[in-house]
């Protein structure tokens, strides 16, 4: 049953992975760019750059079409600032496509990890990068930018992907 499980968890994320790639070369294709301020321009997103401890390096409101930039991330960026920059822009903009398309108000654990995925993909897509590649830029900045700070990883709190289907 376990291993069924987990199969099935693989299918609906390369599922969803596939939407966000497909997503992202659609909206290349409309805009006839891969400039990802441009395109969340076009869309009629707002880019905000703030500045909060470094729990998460990005975020998003749907309802406003806001994409938050965490200035700390930024700041401790060692290696490629530019890159990671778009990458934050480029996956807060795969959640506000995706909330667009699913107008959902309130998500499951199990569809705010399919969601990521969703998101992960069409960011990697953009920038022409692997999934592998932009987790790896994440997760360098995640720690980076939480030297010197004290912080409660939220992401602790995303369910194991056996927990997908259980409650959906």
């Amino acid at each position: 049953m376990h291993q069924r499980q987990s199969e099935c968890d693989r299918n609906v994320f390369a599922e969803a992975e596939a939407r966000g790639r497909a997503a992202a070369d659609n909206l290349m294709a409309e805009f006839q760019t891969a400039d990802v301020i441009l395109l969340a321009r076009h869309v009629g997103a707002v880019i905000r750059y703030e500045r909060w401890p470094p729990v998460t390096i990005g975020e998003c409101e749907p309802r406003s079409m806001t994409i938050r930039v965490n200035l700390s991330a930024l700041e401790h960026d060692t290696c490629n600032n530019v890159l990671t920059e778009r990458a934050i822009i480029a996956h807060e903009l795969g959640h506000l496509i995706d909330a667009r398309r699913e107008c959902h108000v309130s998500r499951s654990p199990a569809q705010r990890l399919i969601d990521e995925h969703f998101a992960r993909a069409f960011a990697a897509q953009l920038l022409g990068m692997t999934t592998v590649e932009l987790d790896a830029l994440a997760e360098r900045v995640r720690v980076e930018s939480r030297r010197g700070w004290i912080v409660f990883d939220v992401n602790a709190l995303i369910p194991p992907i056996d927990f997908v289907n259980r409650y959906d």
